[in-house]
């Protein structure tokens, strides 16, 4: 940049409409979810840890650990998690044309329920976005629990790479 700063992660993208810049918007964070679910129950096996951690075992949550640590490429499965996870959530330019959307969508769907279609919309959507929740809740679950576990080490590594060449980051 002009003042010799290093900005990552910017797309530019031609002018469209609001609906398209919602989609545009909201890609990076519905696939990056689906990578992180990939990768977290496909390659990592993390159902089980989930599950004892909603039953408060804690002894079951360590042996789930432990059988995800002897996943194949274990390390690089969860390097991958912690990249994807941390480069995924939208930016505000991203998320610039979600508010028109989400106005069309409920203004749709008011009108649909108003023409009585509503028990239809209700049994038709319930599944899918139940699932849409659970998929996103366990994404962020472990993006979280990831971050808090790696972000101590990150923050040292930081400080000491500061002091040595003096340049800062700015987040």
């Amino acid at each position: 940049m002009p003042d010799e700063t290093l900005r990552l992660g910017y797309v530019e993208t031609v002018k469209v409409d609001f609906l398209r810049e919602a989609l545009i918007g909201i890609a990076p964070l519905v696939a990056g979810a689906g990578a992180i679910i990939f990768m977290g129950y496909g390659r990592l096996g993390v159902g089980p840890v989930g599950e004892a951690l909603t039953r408060g075992d804690v002894l079951a949550m360590v042996e789930g650990i432990r059988a995800m640590m002897a996943a194949p490429d274990f390390w690089l499965w969860l390097y991958a998690i912690f990249t994807v996870s941390n480069s995924m959530l939208p930016s505000a330019s991203d998320r610039r044309a979600w508010l028109p959307s989400a106005v069309l969508v409920a203004l749709l769907g008011g009108l649909l329920v108003y023409a009585g279609f509503g028990p239809v919309l209700a049994q038709t959507l319930a599944a899918p976005l139940d699932a849409a929740t659970r998929a996103l809740a366990a994404a962020f679950t472990l993006t979280i629990g990831l971050n808090l576990f790696i972000a101590p080490f990150i923050w040292l590594i930081e400080r000491a790479l500061t002091r040595v060449t003096g340049l800062k980051v700015d987040y």
